[in-house]
C-alpha cells in the first residue's frame, strides 16, 4: 500500500490512533509508515490535541487520506487517544506515537495473532530505535514490586530471546493492537495520568488477567529519528464471559 492507496474504497478492519501536540516534523514519517502497511485494510486518524504548528493544516494539504480530529483545547495524550477511540467501530483498533515508524508487516502481524488465539485482546510490538536500529526500546512492560514499570529489554541488543513468543506482563502506549472488546471491557485510558502511566493503569485494571505474547523477525531499516515499530505481538487474555 502506498499514498492513498487502500484506505478509501476498502472496509477497515482496524482504525490506527495517533494523538499528536505540536508534532507535525514528526508525522511524516510516521505516516508514511502507516501507508506502507501491507495489511489488513485500516484507516488512520490523527487527534490533533490543540497544535499551534499547523499540524491539522498540513495534514489536509498532504495526507488528505487521514481523518484529522482538531480538540479545541489540550487535553493530554489518554484523553486524545480517547477521543479517536470514540471515532472509530472497526473490529481492530491500533494506537500509535507519532515519533514511531511502523514495519510494513507490523498491523498484519498483530491482527493474525489476535485472529488465530481469539483468547488474547491486544498486541504491541517490539520496538527498536530507528536511528540504532540493533538496540531495543522496548517488548512490552514489567511491573517492579512497587508498582512502578519499566520497558523490557530497553538498551539491550536486539534478537533473542526478543524475536521469539514470550509472555510479559504489559505493553507501552508507544504502539498496541487492541481488539476492540477488550476495549469495551476495560474502558478507556485513565485521562487524569494525561500522558504517562496510561499504559500501566490500563494493564493493571484488574479486569485482564497478567498473561501475553511477544514475537516476530527482524524488519527492514527506516530513517533516522524515530523509534521503529517492528512486527511482534503482546497479547492479553480476555476473561471468560459471565453466563
Amino acid at each position: 500500500m502506498t499514498g492513498t492507496e487502500g484506505f478509501e474504497h476498502v472496509e477497515a478492519e482496524v482504525t490506527i490512533i495517533i494523538p499528536s501536540w505540536n508534532g507535525r516534523a514528526l508525522l511524516g514519517q510516521c505516516l508514511d509508515g502507516v501507508a506502507r502497511l501491507t495489511d489488513p485494510p485500516c484507516t488512520a486518524i490523527v487527534v490533533d490535541d490543540a497544535s499551534d504548528d499547523g499540524t491539522a493544516e498540513w495534514l489536509m494539504r498532504h495526507y488528505g487520506w487521514v481523518t484529522v480530529i482538531r480538540q479545541a483545547h489540550r487535553s493530554g495524550f489518554a484523553a486524545a487517544v480517547n477521543v479517536g477511540l470514540r471515532h472509530s467501530a472497526t473490529p481492530f483498533v491500533a494506537l500509535l506515537n507519532n515519533d514511531a515508524v511502523p514495519d510494513p508487516r507490523w498491523l498484519g502481524a498483530s491482527v493474525r495473532t489476535l485472529v488465530a488465539m481469539p483468547e488474547y485482546a491486544a498486541c504491541v510490538p517490539r520496538i527498536t530505535y530507528v536511528d540504532a536500529p540493533s538496540t531495543m526500546n522496548s517488548a512490552g512492560i514489567y511491573l517492579y514490586w512497587y508498582g512502578a514499570s519499566g520497558d523490557i529489554g530497553i538498551g539491550e541488543p536486539d534478537g533473542a530471546p526478543y524475536d521469539t513468543y514470550a509472555e510479559v506482563f504489559g505493553f507501552t502506549g508507544c504502539a498496541v493492537v487492541a481488539r476492540r472488546e477488550a476495549i469495551e471491557l476495560v474502558g478507556e485510558l485513565d485521562e487524569w495520568l494525561e500522558a504517562y502511566g496510561e499504559d500501566l493503569d490500563w494493564t493493571a485494571s484488574g479486569t485482564l488477567p497478567r498473561t501475553a505474547l511477544r514475537l516476530l523477525p527482524r524488519g527492514p531499516g527506516s530513517p533516522p529519528g524515530r523509534r521503529h515499530v517492528r512486527p511482534a505481538a503482546c497479547a492479553y487474555r480476555l476473561p471468560a464471559k459471565s453466563e
